[in-house]
């Protein structure tokens, strides 16, 4: 256990003042009503010593717009191991971010003609795994316009039901998406496909829905499209894992998702969250955007870890949870709050390039949960209360 003189109960800077239940916007312990706050934009030049780490960081997250885990390729995850982790996997024709963005010349309005293929796939009850997703087939010409994905509660529903709407421009791309399905006794995997050898101009969109009928449908879900936002709309728990990503949008829980393991991921687009993990996981990032993240549950040999490359990352912690913490920024200011003061212990580090902050709440030093914050250009904030 770490003394007094190891770790440091004062502020960093004196602009990074503690709060206290006068100025914060809730009561001790409220921390589902802490909301989501606008961070307010304050840059400045500087570097950090952990230059490094961060640009390995930086590159790991980079690699959302090259490669795909495993879950959003629908190879090994889904067929073999449902629950496990998913990993980094490369795969054909993945740059999507660039493809989408230099296919958007060629579209000047909104795609109005609706697919007439298949769209809509009632889930069996049997059914605890399920991943839908949108890959890109780096069609030359074939331009993928702004979209969204959704998971929502329809409690008029037997079973979960995942409905593709599809629209175009043009019906001579009636036959060019198909949807692969592989539907098994217990995990269902949907993938929305272009055929790769359509090489005329046209437009489409996608809006996916998933719905399920209560709040705790489903064990494990993933849910990932190329353009557009991710919402979950309602309270959901997830036994297992829940995956919500997109390459070009924002991804958001606009109530509570509790699961074990939770991974929000955007390339392009801001991250909002609102979750409970207990003894599991959170992993929130973007590569150009802000992440805001508030955790209301967490338990002893949790992880969290909240990342951008260019945006302010933002997070909420109960500060109820011993737990040691880092944060590194490249660009930026570095700001640490906590309802209870004297629970919050912490050193700044400062070098040629940047700043870390590195310590810990509660009593122990070493503690099982870990938290770590990161972002090369913008300002980094853990708030516990």
């Amino acid at each position: 256990m770490a003394s007094m003189s190891d770790m440091e109960k004062q502020p960093l800077r004196e602009q990074y003042q503690s709060i206290s239940t006068n100025n914060c916007p809730c009561q001790h312990g409220q921390i589902y009503e802490y909301g989501y706050q606008e961070r307010r934009q304050r840059r400045f030049g500087g570097f950090s010593r952990f230059f490094g780490k961060l640009a390995v960081a930086a590159c790991v997250l980079f690699l959302f717009v090259h490669v795909r885990p495993t879950w959003f390729t629908g190879r090994p995850h889904l067929r073999d191991q449902p629950y496990e982790q998913p990993v980094v996997h490369n795969i054909d024709g993945s740059n999507d971010l660039a493809a989408w963005a230099d296919s958007q010349r060629y579209c000047n309005s909104s795609p109005s003609i609706p697919w007439n293929g298949k769209s809509v796939y009632d889930i069996q009850n049997t059914v605890k795994a399920v991943v839908v997703e949108h890959k890109s087939k780096n069609n030359q010409g074939l331009s993928i316009m702004h979209g969204w994905g959704k998971v929502v509660r329809n409690a008029d529903l037997e079973s979960p039901r995942v409905t593709f709407d599809v629209f175009f421009d043009s019906d001579d791309l009636q036959d060019v998406v198909y949807i692969e399905e592989d539907i098994q006794e217990d995990k269902v995997r949907l993938q929305l496909n272009t055929d790769s050898h359509y090489t005329q101009q046209g437009c489409f969109t996608i809006y996916v829905t998933v719905e399920l009928p209560a709040l705790d449908s489903l064990d494990f879900l993933g849910l990932g499209i190329i353009s557009g936002d991710v919402t979950s709309e309602e309270e959901f728990t997830f036994r297992s894992e829940a995956v919500l990503a997109t390459v070009s949008g924002n991804v958001k829980t606009e109530k509570l998702l509790t699961s074990p393991k939770i991974v929000l991921a955007t390339v392009s687009g801001d991250v909002n969250s609102l979750t409970d993990i207990g003894e599991g996981s959170l992993d929130a990032a973007s590569v150009s955007g802000n992440v805001q993240a508030i955790v209301g549950e967490a338990l002893p040999n949790s992880n969290v870890k909240v990342d951008s490359v260019s945006g302010d990352v933002s997070l909420v912690m109960p500060v109820s949870l011993d737990s040691k913490f880092k944060v590194s920024v490249l660009s930026g200011k570095i700001e640490l709050n906590s309802i209870e003061p004297e629970r919050l212990h912490y050193k700044e580090s400062r070098g040629p390039i940047g700043r870390s902050a590195k310590g810990y709440v509660g009593d122990n030093a070493d503690a099982s949960s870990s938290i770590n914050v990161n972002t090369v250009s913008g300002n980094a904030n853990i708030t516990f209360i």
